[in-house]
C-alpha cells in the first residue's frame, strides 16, 4: 500500500531532485521488503535442521524455550540412527509440530516445564509433548478444534507425511500431544 501511495505521489512530482529522492526511498523500501521476505523464507526451514539434523535443532529449540519463555523442556530423544535417515519433509514436519506444541505449552499452558519424548518403533517416529498446565476444553475427543489454528496446522503437518496427531486435554489437567509419523512417506520417498 505504501508503494502505491508513493507511486501516485511520484507521478505528480515535477521537481527533478524530489523525484530522484522519492525513487531512492522507494528503491530502499523495495530492498527492505525483499530482505524481509528472504528472512521469512529462511525461517520456513531452519538452517540448523539441515546443517546439524533433527536432534540438534530440537536441542536448540528447547534452549530457546528456556531463554525466551522461561520454560524448561525435559527431553528424551531415542531415535538412534533414524534421525539421520529420515526424508527432509518428515524431519521438517516433526520439528514444526514439536516447535508448535512447545510454544503452546510455553505461552498458553502457564507452566515452567514440559516433557518432550521422541522415539522410534515399528517404522514410526512417535513424538509426545506433555505439560501439566491449565489444559483446555476439547470438543471432539482427540481432535483439534477447527478454531485452533496451531492444533489444526500440527494435524495437517502430520497427515501430510502419512501420520496422525492426537490431543489429550481438559481444563486443569494439562495437555498431551502425540504425533506418530512413518519413517518413510506413504509415496515411498
Amino acid at each position: 500500500m505504501a508503494f502505491k501511495i508513493r507511486g501516485k505521489l511520484l507521478v505528480d512530482e515535477t521537481d527533478r531532485e524530489e523525484r530522484e529522492r522519492a525513487w531512492a526511498v522507494i528503491a530502499n523500501e523495495i530492498l527492505d521488503a525483499i530482505r524481509g521476505v528472504k528472512r521469512m523464507i529462511r525461517g520456513l526451514r531452519p538452517p540448523k535442521l539441515d546443517q546439524q539434523g533433527l536432534v540438534s535443532a530440537l536441542a536448540a529449540l528447547f534452549r530457546d524455550a528456556r531463554k525466551v519463555h522461561g520454560v524448561t523442556i525435559h527431553a528424551s530423544v531415542r531415535l538412534d540412527w533414524v534421525a539421520d535417515e529420515l526424508d527432509p519433509v518428515t524431519v521438517l514436519a516433526v520439528y514444526r509440530i514439536v516447535q508448535e506444541a512447545v510454544t503452546n505449552a510455553a505461552t498458553h499452558a502457564r507452566v515452567s516445564e514440559a516433557v518432550v519424548t521422541l522415539r522410534s518403533a515399528d517404522g514410526m517416529i512417535i513424538a509426545e509433548i506433555r505439560d501439566e498446565g491449565c489444559g483446555f476444553e476439547l470438543a471432539n475427543s482427540g481432535a483439534a478444534p477447527d478454531d485452533n489454528i496451531g492444533l489444526t496446522a500440527m494435524r495437517a503437518r502430520a497427515e501430510s507425511v502419512g501420520g496422525s496427531l492426537t490431543v489429550l486435554t481438559s481444563p486443569g489437567k494439562g495437555t498431551t500431544i502425540q504425533v506418530t509419523v512413518p519413517m518413510v512417506r506413504p509415496d515411498g520417498e
